[in-house]
Order: structure tokens, then sequence, then C-alpha cells
């Protein structure tokens, strides 16, 4: 990797979007920001954040649903909320747009809860582990993907759950993940047969996104419903286009790729995975920044509301939240990396990215 000072001076002579990519790895491997963690008894399964960024909902092997108060990268020390009920682990969290939070469990059960008020629902249905649970863009339906290979839909007034038609092949496999479309027309699923499938909601019919080597493990709409990224087994990230079906592949990841997540914009895609790494991709130039150093597993990833931060949990217990650069306008980079510039360019240096005799 080149020095800082020679990367900034390489995209000033030449802003190409190698040269764009090459100066975010640089600015991010030359200065990552600390990061503040927020213990639990176990793994860390999943994160998400409240509509307004204001707070971070966290999950984990322990059972209990976490709740912290956020300001910036700032987690406070303690939680403002701790709510238990699961017997055993809790594999997903969800919040919805009027901050509710759906918990799916190891117990088969989902329980969707106002930490405020202590309201609380219990959804029974599933015949076995829930793995992932997602509200739709209204707050008035859940979604739930379990292990016996359903796919819930509940009706959060009457609290009555339809079970979506499967696979016409007859497969039915394991639901890691699932995620509603932006604007709540169409519900996909990852499954560890290798399969995402997307369901239309109006008729019921179910379409196959076959191409990952091994189980998919989550999935994510693109704010503008056009993409839909999927992590796998595999390592790979996938990017399908969900009208024609067709997919990018994002290769990168050593080991599983447990989870992704869009940027507001769009214009952003984070994946982390197992390797210990987070890597945030350009959509359409497929060429990530890689954050590592973290030292664990890093089960979950989500954006904060503000695009900026990301959250993160991880294997080793800790929840954290860090601003990211690389997720910042070109021009935003540039000028952070020409504040962190600690020496001018050598004569071969200059000689290489200025192109001067």
């Amino acid at each position: 990797m080149p020095t800082l000072k020679a990367t900034v001076a390489f995209y000033e002579t030449k802003p190409t979007p190698e040269a764009e990519a090459v100066l975010r790895q640089a600015t991010v491997t030359a200065h990552r920001r600390a990061t503040v963690r927020a213990g639990t008894d176990g793994a860390v399964n999943d994160v998400a954040f409240s509509p307004d960024g204001g707070w971070l909902a966290g999950v984990g092997r322990d059972g209990t649903v976490r709740v912290w108060a956020r300001t910036g990268r700032d987690l406070r020390q303690a939680p403002v909320a701790e709510l238990r009920g699961h017997q055993g682990p809790v594999w997903g969290v969800a919040v919805a747009p009027d901050g509710r939070v759906a918990s799916a469990g190891d117990d088969g059960i989902v329980r969707v809860r106002d930490w405020r008020t202590a309201a609380e629902v219990v959804l029974q249905g599933h015949a076995g582990p829930v793995q992932d649970v997602a509200f739709d863009p209204e707050g008035r339906r859940l979604a739930s993907g379990g292990a016996d290979g359903t796919v819930r839909l509940w009706d959060l007034t009457t609290h009555s759950a339809d079970v979506l038609p499967g696979d016409p092949s007859g497969d039915q496999s394991k639901v890691w993940g699932v995620a509603f479309s932006p604007d709540g027309t169409h519900l996909a699923a990852a499954h560890a047969d290798g399969v995402v499938r997307v369901w239309n909601l109006a008729d019921r019919t179910v379409r196959r996104l076959a191409g990952h080597d091994g189980p998919v493990r989550s999935v994510a709409f693109s704010p503008d419903g056009r993409h839909l990224a999927s992590g796998g087994n595999d390592g790979t990230v996938r990017l399908w286009d969900t009208a024609t079906g067709a997919s990018l592949v994002l290769r990168g990841h050593e080991g599983q790729a447990w989870s992704v997540a869009f940027s507001p914009d769009g214009r952003r895609l984070a994946s982390s995975g197992d390797d210990g790494t987070v890597r945030v991709w350009n959509p359409a130039a497929g060429e990530p920044v890689v954050i590592d150093g973290f030292g664990a597993s890093v089960g979950e990833v989500d954006f904060a509301p503000d695009g900026r931060h990301l959250a993160t949990g991880h294997g080793d217990g800790t929840t954290r939240i860090w601003r990211c650069e690389a997720c910042e306008d070109v021009h935003e980079v540039l000028a952070l990396a020409r504040t962190r510039v600690t020496r001018d360019l050598t004569d071969e240096e200059r000689s290489a990215f200025l192109r001067a005799p």
C-alpha cells in the first residue's frame, strides 16, 4: 500500500475510480477511529438501530435484548433497558418505525416489545428456533424465518400469521435471514440450501435466486428496491438485480460472510464476516474498503440512519459503533487524508505518483 501522501498525490493527479478506492483504503488504514464497546455475556448475534439513530438494540447468546442510548460513536456504559424472557440464545432483532423491538429466539418464540412502556406481544408458531425477524416499512407486519424452514408473516394487529407458500420444488431448508423490500411488496429470505427466495406478497408467488455455494446467511434490499444483497457461507456477497435476477459476485471475505447492510442512500454496501473484517463496497464499482483489527469475528453490521456510522456485533461479546470514514463523500475523504499526512514524498514516490522527472 502506498504512503498516504503518495495516495493523495496520485488521486489529485488522476482522480479515477481505482485511485479513489486506494485513497479510501489508505485513509482508513492510516487512522482507524477508536470504538466504544458495550459488553454482553456471549457472542452478539444481531444489532439494529432505532429509526432516529438515538439508540441501538443488540441480542446475543445470553438470551437478553439490550438497548443502549447513543451519541455519535458513544454508547452509554450501561444499557437503558435489558429485556429478558427468551429461554436460550436470541438470534435476530429488528426495530419498527415506532420504536418497538422484535426478537427471534432459540426457544421458537418471537417477542415484540416496547422497552419504554414494557408492553409485550408473544408470537408462537415456529416448530424450532427462530433465526431472524423484520418489520415491514409501516410496522404493521412482521416477518420471521426459522430453522423449521418456514417464513411467517405476522399481522401485528390480530397477532395471527400466514405461512408463506414453500418453494415449488418442494425444498424446505432452514431460514437464516429475512428482509422486506422498501415498498413492502416483496419479502426475501436467506436459506441454508444456498437459495435466496423472494415472495411477491400480493399473489404469494416465489422466485428463486440461486448462486451461492452453501447456506445463505443474510439478505438486504437497497433503498430503491432495485437490488438485493446476500451474504453466504461461501464467503461471497452477491448483488442481485431484482428485475432480471442477474447477480454480481463480490469476493474478498476469507470465510463466511455473515451479514450485509446498505447505507441509507444506497451508495455503500457493508458486509461482515468470521474473518474479523467489515468490508464497505461501492456497489457500482465492486471495490471494497477493508476494515480489520477487530480481533474477533464480526457477526452483524448495520448502518445508522445518518449513513456515517456503523454498528457491529462481535463474537467476543462486544457491540461497537464507529464512524465509517470509507462511507464519506470522496471530497471529505480527501480532506481527511490531507490532515493525516505526516511527511512529504520521496523522489521515488514523486516520480511514480506524480509522473514527474
